[in-house]
């Protein structure tokens, strides 16, 4: 299992420090970028890194029904997949209970097709 926060060195400097998702979404250069190549984003990448503002939603899509599936912002992306194949509509993220977010498609197929391009 991976750490809560890691260290990328390279030639006994630190390139780059993070927790796992933001090192994996957010490489800071080719190096880090070909060390976690090859790395499942499925586990690691949660509903919070992958929501867009509601409004932002809406604005593309129009107004959000009430009855949307919800999730925690916590979620990984395994868990937000399964749940989209299940509903085929757009997820609603919870942070405290109260709407944070949302996880349309388009947000899902971005983070899997940048995860695959680096691997």
């Amino acid at each position: 299992r991976v750490g809560e926060r890691i260290a990328i060195m390279r030639d006994g400097k630190i390139v780059q420090v993070g927790t796992p998702e933001e090192i994996i979404t957010a490489p800071a250069d080719d190096y880090v970028t070909d060390f976690v190549a090859g790395i499942s984003r499925l586990k690691v990448v949660r509903a919070k890194t992958l929501m867009q503002p509601v409004s932002e939603a809406e604005s593309q899509y129009g107004p959000l029904s009430d009855d949307l599936p919800k999730i925690d912002e916590h979620e990984n992306l395994t868990r937000i997949i399964r749940l989209m194949i299940e509903v085929e509509r757009p997820i609603l993220v919870q942070q405290d209970g109260r709407t944070s977010g949302v996880i349309t498609p388009r947000n899902v197929f971005r983070t899997v097709i940048e995860g695959t391009e680096t691997s």
